[in-house]
């Protein structure tokens, strides 16, 4: 599996290619980008929306697309906002129901009266989200591009694919024919929502992440179309993060990016800056509105010694010298937080517990990510974008993936956050020794 730094370097030298063949195709390479990011991952981070989904239950994807793509046509989209999000960031439990952090801050404090929310497939377990005008458009866009087939311009774009993979890294898993299936989906779905958006009163759209399958062709035809089109950012990102970092040598702004970037804090700013500038991409630093908002006042103190362990894909993205630094600290309560997207199996848990019984295992469902955050005084985990909101509510946070070293050294400073490889040191940062 390549690392993130490798993905940026592959692609970059394969966007440099493509270009030098033919400009045309820039609004096709943050798709590209995408699809090779996540082929280098673990296969079920490779699922589609529609992976897994019986023809029955895309039968009926595609007609309910279809009426509701007539229904937009003929009655009209009157709504002048519209706020686009992954479903699966509806995550935070919070008063019976399950919240969208970043979408609900948002909506919040940009949001008028008739604005449109559109939450994107796949759903979540326990999620119910109505099905959006962008996933509707795709489903029919999936079909057409099945029936009818890839275009010529993305055929020959197929074929590029394949000779520069043949030649350059004949070993990666590029799995092309899911490629170009993504290819022409697109082209087919920035065609519909441009027919759809043409005449509607979306004057400005936010994203929640604008990279994804349905993203792509919303931004593009928005951008086809003159709308303004705004991300906010959803994450931590690296220098090393494949969708946020490496652009400078493209020759224009993909339409399939956003036009204002809004971000959390100065560090994000520069960085995001280094290449947006370049292509004409505005940027503006607002803050983490969800913690603005949860921590109007100074976060609480916590007097415990409880140590976080906020969990990511697990064991692929965990240090295993966390569990030995943990051996040697039993004296410390220590707390490992499942990730939302990747709960731990019986197997696992009865593992980690086997190296420390008094260990504590929650689940997001269990309680706020913040009261978890108020409760302990280090949070340590590989390079998820918990660190940085562990920063936020005044804790300290030690970083241990090597993704972390690579990409987040604007954020390691030594005084608040940390990068710790190894059990000592590991160790010697959770009490405190450095």
């Amino acid at each position: 599996m390549l690392s993130n730094s490798q993905v940026v370097d592959l692609a970059r030298a394969l966007e440099s290619h493509l270009q030098a063949q033919d400009g045309d195709l820039t609004d096709f390479l943050p798709l590209i980008r995408m699809h090779l990011y996540f082929a280098q991952r673990p296969a079920a981070h490779m699922a589609s929306p529609a992976a897994g989904a019986g023809r029955l239950r895309m039968l009926v994807d595609v007609v309910t697309g279809v009426g509701r793509m007539l229904q937009a046509r003929l009655v009209g989209i009157r709504c002048r906002q519209v706020f686009v999000a992954p479903a699966t960031h509806r995550n935070v439990p919070r008063g019976g129901a399950l919240e969208s952090k970043h979408l609900d801050s948002l909506v919040e404090r940009y949001a008028r009266d008739g604005d449109a929310i559109w939450e994107l497939r796949p759903v979540p377990p326990g999620v119910t989200v109505d099905r959006s005008l962008p996933c509707a458009v795709l489903a029919v866009a999936r079909l057409l591009a099945r029936l009818r087939g890839p275009s010529r311009r993305v055929r020959a774009l197929r074929d590029q694919l394949d000779a520069y993979a043949q030649a350059c890294e004949p070993e990666l898993n590029w799995d092309l024919p899911r490629l170009e299936l993504s290819l022409a989906t697109f082209e087919t779905a920035r065609g519909i929502f441009y027919w759809l958006f043409r005449r509607s009163d979306i004057r400005r759209a936010f994203f929640v992440c604008y990279y994804g399958a349905a993203q792509f062709p919303l931004l593009a035809a928005l951008n086809d179309l003159g709308r303004e089109t705004v991300e906010y950012q959803h994450g931590i990102q690296s220098d090393v993060q494949p969708m946020y970092s490496g652009w400078e040598h493209l020759q224009r702004k993909p339409a399939s990016m956003p036009d204002r970037v809004l971000l959390w804090d100065g560090v994000a700013l520069r960085r995001i800056s280094r290449w947006a500038d370049a292509l004409g991409i505005e940027t503006e630093e607002v803050g983490n509105l969800w913690f603005a908002a949860m921590f109007k006042e100074a976060p609480p103190h916590s007097s415990s010694r409880s140590i976080l362990v906020a969990l990511q894909l697990y064991p692929s993205h965990f240090n295993e010298n966390i569990l030995d630094a943990m051996q040697q600290s039993l004296d410390l309560e220590w707390v490992f937080r499942e990730h939302p997207y990747a709960v731990l199996s019986a197997e696992q848990r009865d593992a980690l517990l086997e190296r420390n019984p008094r260990l504590r295992i929650i689940s997001p469902t269990d309680e706020p990510l913040e009261a978890s955050l108020a409760r302990c005084t280090v949070c340590i985990t590989g390079f998820s974008t918990v660190g940085l909101e562990a920063v936020y509510c005044g804790r300290r946070a030690i970083f241990t993936h090597e993704n972390a070293r690579e990409g987040l050294a604007d954020y390691i400073d030594d005084e608040r956050c940390f990068y710790a490889a190894e059990a000592a040191d590991i160790l010697r940062l959770v009490r405190g020794e450095g």
